[in-house]
């Protein structure tokens, strides 16, 4: 029956896999409790998990399939987006207010970001059968570029805050970055060198990094998270400002106390 449906037991197999470890990490994310932390990753997944099963079943009607595929390029294009911001908030705002000189790196970070993925995406010229098609691949690449430079920034300067890299949001960044690299390569080479009989070989490619990535995340998450390491930097300034408030501590109850000697 698969056979007949044009799929090669290659597919059928790396279906299989990428299904059971979308449904394994799912299943690890709610019942360890992570999904709380991260709410838009544990949506992501649950969404490719669904996703998986409709379009295989759905890839017999062609135009099932094509509207299907269209719809949950849309629905994931924006959890991915959701999922590097998630990301950014857990370590730059991890008591929910903003870190000293986060707020305007993170604002630099993706300025830079956003306007180099658009730059490369602009110019990026795909070889595909129809012209729709062709800004399906720039939107992927787009996409894949963005959160790649983002999550990259975000370990750059995870050290500072004192994350190990067992800790979860490091490890969940560590392996986006890792899938997005090499998902950024394949449909790099997919852009320029159309639909080869290299194009499924480098699919088989991506989707293989696709199960490294979930496996990782399934260790990563299925772990407890150490705590924090603050770094000397980090130290220095919660001293500061553990001084300052001090300070001001002290000034509010020697006005309090003069007052009422008055």
């Amino acid at each position: 029956m698969l056979l007949a449906m044009g799929l090669t037991w290659k597919d059928v197999a790396l279906w299989i896999a990428g299904f059971s470890a979308f449904a394994a990490l799912f299943a690890v994310l709610i019942g360890k409790k992570r999904a709380r932390q991260f709410p838009f990753f544990a949506t992501l997944i649950g969404f490719d998990a669904l996703q998986n099963i409709v379009l295989f079943f759905a890839f017999k009607d062609q135009s099932l399939y094509s509207y299907a595929f269209w719809i949950g390029q849309a629905i994931e294009f924006v959890l991915q987006i959701a999922v590097v911001v998630e990301i950014a908030r857990q370590v730059f705002r991890p008591f929910g207010r903003w870190a000293s000189g986060a707020r305007s790196f993170w604002v630099a970070a993706c300025g830079i970001s956003l306007v180099a993925a658009l730059g490369l995406t602009f110019i990026a010229s795909p070889h595909a059968p129809t012209y729709t098609w062709a800004w399906v691949i720039k939107g992927k690449l787009f996409a894949i570029m963005l959160t790649c430079m983002i999550s990259i920034a975000v370990l750059v300067t995870a050290r500072q805050y004192g994350l190990a890299w067992r800790n979860h949001v490091i490890g969940l960044a560590q392996g986006w970055t890792m899938w997005a690299f090499i998902t950024f390569v394949v449909e790099t080479f997919h852009s320029y060198l159309g639909y080869t009989t290299l194009y499924q070989r480098l699919q088989y490619v991506g989707d293989l990094a696709n199960l490294v990535a979930l496996g990782f995340w399934i260790f990563i998450f299925w772990q407890e998270e150490p705590s924090r390491v603050v770094s000397p930097e980090r130290h220095k300034f919660l001293v500061e400002q553990q001084r300052q408030l001090g300070y001001y501590v002290d000034k509010l109850v020697s006005r309090s106390d003069s007052r009422r000697s008055s």
